[in-house]
C-alpha cells in the first residue's frame, strides 16, 4: 500500500521525503523492522523511541512517523503528527483492512471482572459453535492457539493484527477487555463495538503513568459506552447512571434481581458442595463454581449478552455449570481441610470483596499472602494493608511486581496501612518464601488466600521479569507433614 493511502484522512505534515512510497509492513519497535517499513516511532513511559530510528532504517524502513518536528533523517520519508498512539492506530485499522467491520465486537469494561465476564461469554459462545476470539488478561486465544499479551487491552497494532487472523480463519465474534488505559492511550482507536458491557467502577489505576484522577479514570471508562451500539449496565453499581447518561446506544440493564426484564430470584450466597453459588432465572437452577454474589453478578452480564446474540439459555447454563477462571478464586488442591486459593485481586475494594465473601465460609483461620505492585499509587498500598488488617487472622506481606521500585519501601507502605488496624502480620520479601512459610503454618479449618498475581506467570522485579507460575510454586512449597 501506498504511504499516501495509508494516511488518507489521517491528519499529518510531511516534512520530507515522498508519500508515494510503498509501504509492505508496519511497525512500532525497531526490532520488528523489515524491509519496506513504515516506523511509527512512539515514546514508551522510560525511553525516548527516537533513538532507535537508526536501527529502524538499518533494518528497511523507509518512512518515519514521529510527532518531534526536530528530527531530521534526509534519507528516508518524515511525516509529522501530532498525536502518534492515535496515528498508530488508524494506520493499523487501515493497513489490515478494517477487520472489526467483519467481526461482532464485543467491549467489556469496568474495575473488576472483566476477565471472568469475557471468559464466562467465550466459552458460551464457544460451546453454542461461534468462532469467536478473545483478547485480554490472559493473552489472545484464537481457536486452540494462545498468544501472550503484555497489556490486558492490547497495543492497537496487535489489536488489528489478531482480528485480521480472526477473519482470515472464519470467525464472527471476538471479546475484547477494554481497560482505561487502553481507551486513554487510542488502542481501541479506529472502530466501534456492537456490544459494550459494564461491571462496576472504583478507584484504581490513578498515580504515575496511568490516570491523574478518579474523574479520569471514569470519564475513560465511560467511553466504551459511547462507543457501542448496545450497552449492558450493572444498575447495582453507584455509577450506573453516568454510564447510562453517556451511552449512545441502546442500553440494557441487569442486577442481582434481574436481567433486562426477566427476573432473578432466589440467590443463594451460601455455600453448597463447595465454593459455589445458585440462582434462579427462567425456572432453571443456574450453578457457578464460584463464590461470592460478585460471580453471580458476572454470571448474569453473560447471560444477558448470550441471550442477546441468540444463544439457548441452556447452553449458558450448561457452560456456567463448568466454568473455570484461571487465577481468580482458583482453588489449590494442597493438604485434607486446608483451603488455599489464587485470586488476582490486587486493590483494597477487590481484596474486600473476596476476603468478606470467603468469611462466609467462617474458616478457623483466614490467612492473606500479597504484595503491591511498583510505579503506581502509593495509596493503593496504605489501603490493602488496611483491609487484610481489619479481616485476616493474618497478613503476610511480601513482593508483588515491584517494578522499579524497592520491594522493601512498598512492604513498608502497606505496613503503614496494617497498623491503623489490629491486624497481626508478618513480613517476608522473597514471595516464594512467604508461600513457603504460609504453608508450613497451615492447619486443618484455615482458608489461606494468596493475592495479587493470579494468573501472571511471572513477577517483575528491579524491571526485570522472571518466571513466578504461582501454582507450581505452592505445589513445589508444600512441605512434608501431618494436618
Amino acid at each position: 500500500m501506498e504511504l499516501t493511502k495509508l494516511f488518507d484522512q489521517i491528519d499529518f505534515v510531511l516534512m520530507h521525503g515522498d508519500l508515494d512510497v510503498e509501504i509492505e509492513h508496519l511497525a512500532y519497535h525497531s526490532k520488528k523492522v523489515k524491509p519496506q517499513s513504515l516506523f511509527v516511532c512512539i515514546n514508551g513511559t522510560r525511553q525516548d523511541a527516537s533513538q532507535f530510528i537508526n536501527e529502524a532504517i538499518e533494518n528497511g524502513a523507509v518512512a518515519i512517523v514521529t510527532e518531534n518536528r526536530s528530527l531530521n533523517y534526509p534519507d528516508v520519508t518524515m511525516v509529522y503528527v501530532e498525536d502518534i498512539r492515535k496515528t498508530l492506530a488508524l494506520l493499523s485499522c487501515r493497513f489490515f483492512d478494517q477487520p472489526a467491520r467483519q467481526l461482532k465486537m464485543i467491549g467489556i469494561t469496568g474495575t473488576k471482572g472483566k476477565t471472568t465476564v469475557a471468559v464466562m461469554i467465550y466459552e458460551t459462545l464457544k460451546n453454542s459453535g461461534i468462532k469467536v476470539g478473545l483478547m485480554g488478561t490472559n493473552g489472545i486465544f484464537i481457536g486452540d492457539q494462545i498468544y501472550p499479551s503484555e497489556n490486558t487491552t492490547p497495543e492497537s497494532y496487535e489489536i488489528q493484527y489478531y482480528l485480521r487472523e480472526m477473519v482470515n480463519q472464519g470467525y464472527t465474534h471476538v471479546i475484547l477487555e477494554v481497560t482505561s488505559i487502553g481507551i486513554m492511550r487510542h488502542r481501541v482507536d479506529g472502530f466501534t463495538f456492537d456490544i459494550g458491557c459494564f461491571t462496576n467502577l472504583s478507584p484504581d489505576h490513578i498515580g504515575e503513568n496511568e490516570h491523574s484522577s478518579f474523574e479520569e479514570y471514569k470519564h475513560y471508562k465511560m467511553e466504551l459506552m459511547r462507543r457501542s451500539d448496545v450497552c449492558f449496565i450493572n444498575r447495582d453499581d453507584f455509577y450506573a447512571v453516568d454510564m447510562i447518561n453517556n451511552a449512545n446506544g441502546k442500553v440494557r440493564l441487569y442486577d442481582l434481581t434481574r436481567v433486562v426484564d426477566e427476573p432473578v430470584s432466589a440467590v443463594d450466597y451460601l455455600n453448597e458442595q463447595g465454593l459455589k453459588m445458585k440462582f434462579l432465572y427462567k425456572q432453571l437452577i443456574f450453578t457457578i463454581p464460584l463464590p461470592g454474589k460478585f460471580n453471580v453478578s458476572n454470571a448474569l452480564l453473560c447471560i444477558g449478552v448470550c441471550e442477546y446474540l441468540g444463544i439457548d439459555v441452556m447452553t449458558i447454563k450448561e457452560t456456567l455449570k463448568e466454568i473455570h477462571i484461571s487465577g481468580r478464586s482458583e482453588f489449590v488442591e494442597t493438604y485434607p481441610g486446608v483451603n488455599v486459593f489464587i485470586d488476582f485481586a490486587h486493590n483494597a475494594l477487590s481484596m474486600e470483596n473476596i476476603l468478606k465473601t470467603m468469611l462466609h465460609y467462617q474458616p478457623k483461620r483466614l490467612i492473606t499472602l500479597f504484595g503491591c505492585g511498583g510505579n503506581r499509587d502509593r495509596q493503593r498500598r496504605y489501603e490493602m494493608g488496611k483491609i487484610s488488617g481489619m479481616y485476616a487472622t493474618l497478613s503476610i506481606i511480601t513482593s508483588d511486581n515491584s517494578r522499579y521500585e524497592s520491594t522493601e519501601n512498598i512492604m513498608a507502605d502497606i505496613i503503614r496501612g496494617m497498623k491503623e488496624t489490629s491486624g497481626k502480620y508478618v513480613a517476608i520479601e522473597d514471595r516464594k518464601s512467604a508461600i513457603e512459610f504460609a504453608l508450613q503454618l497451615a492447619q486443618s479449618g484455615d482458608m489461606i488466600l494468596i493475592l495479587g498475581k493470579g494468573h501472571e506467570q511471572y513477577q517483575e522485579l528491579n524491571g526485570v521479569k522472571k518466571e513466578f507460575i504461582e501454582k507450581e510454586v505452592i505445589l513445589e512449597c508444600l512441605p512434608h507433614k501431618e494436618i
